[in-house]
């Protein structure tokens, strides 16, 4: 039986190797990491989200808001934890916003004699109205996961500001973002 031992090129070699399958792998592997990081936080805002429209159902009222990876109250009995919306790579917060609307005011005459309403060149009277929204905040300093779940809700929906990103739930499908 012959016994050879392994030169310093025989090392080498093995070490290119390993070298080369990590290069090739190191990629996959990273992305496949991140297509479950957006997938978990896709699915962590669907869930937050569900519970608080359920909880709007119930009570009539949006959630509290929370600071970022806390629960709100309401919603206690569903997260247990005091950061229950901590997750590795981002966290949620949930948060409450009114938005300012301009309704379009009733037609009325001025003397409400017939033939006294103003010409159709006036515009109509427009009053304020408040509406409460919710809003779902993820905050991360990873730029590609905001990226990722801007691209997912799209603009309509959603905004990214410097390391978060904001959904707001409540809104009417094709309304433009406050």
């Amino acid at each position: 039986m012959i016994r050879r031992r392994l030169t310093a090129a025989d090392s080498m070699v093995v070490m290119a190797a390993f070298v080369l399958v990590g290069v090739s792998v190191g990629p996959t592997l990273r992305a496949l990491a991140f297509r479950g990081l957006v997938e978990r936080a896709v699915a962590g805002v669907e869930a937050l989200r569900g519970h608080a429209l359920d909880a709007r159902a119930r009570g009539g009222a949006w959630p509290t808001a929370t600071r970022a990876g806390l629960a709100p109250p309401e919603l206690g009995g569903v997260y247990a934890g005091d950061s229950a919306l901590t997750f590795p790579g981002y966290a949620l917060e949930w948060r409450t916003l009114s938005v300012v609307e301009f309704l379009e005011a009733p037609a009325t005459t001025p003397s409400g004699l017939p033939g006294d309403a103003p010409p159709a060149s006036v515009a109509r009277e427009m009053i304020p109205s408040v509406r409460p929204l919710g809003a779902i905040v993820l905050h991360s300093s990873n730029t590609s996961l905001l990226a990722e779940m801007l691209a997912r809700w799209g603009p309509g929906a959603s905004f990214v500001r410097d390391t978060t990103w904001t959904i707001l739930v409540g809104r009417e499908p094709g309304e433009p973002t406050p």
